[in-house]
C-alpha cells in the first residue's frame, strides 16, 4: 500500500503540484480516521515513518491506535515497543 503514497507524491512533483508538508499529511490521515478509512490513514503514516519523518507524541498516539484498528492489538503494541523510551 505504501507504494501508492510514493507514487502519488512522486507524480505530484513532476507535474509541479503543491507540495505536502508534515502536516498536511497528518491532518489528512486525522481525517481519514474520523471518516473510518483507517486503512488510508494507516497508509500514509506507515510511509512516513518509513521516510523516518519524526512524530509528536500526539501523532504517535494517532499512529498507534490507527495500528490498532488495522492490524490488530499486538502489532501496536509491538509497534509502541520500538519507540525511543526517552520518547515515551
Amino acid at each position: 500500500m505504501g507504494e501508492t503514497v510514493d507514487f502519488i507524491m512522486r507524480e505530484e512533483e513532476k507535474k509541479g503540484a503543491v507540495s505536502f508538508t508534515h502536516a498536511d499529511l497528518i491532518t489528512t490521515a486525522e481525517q481519514l480516521d474520523k471518516e473510518g478509512k483507517h486503512d488510508y490513514a494507516f497508509e500514509i503514516l506507515e510511509w512516513m515513518d518509513r521516510k523516518k519523518m519524526s512524530f509528536s507524541p500526539k501523532e504517535l498516539q494517532l499512529f498507534v491506535g490507527i495500528i490498532a484498528k488495522t492490524k490488530g492489538l499486538d502489532a501496536a503494541e509491538a509497534y509502541f515497543k520500538k519507540v525511543d523510551p526517552n520518547f515515551k
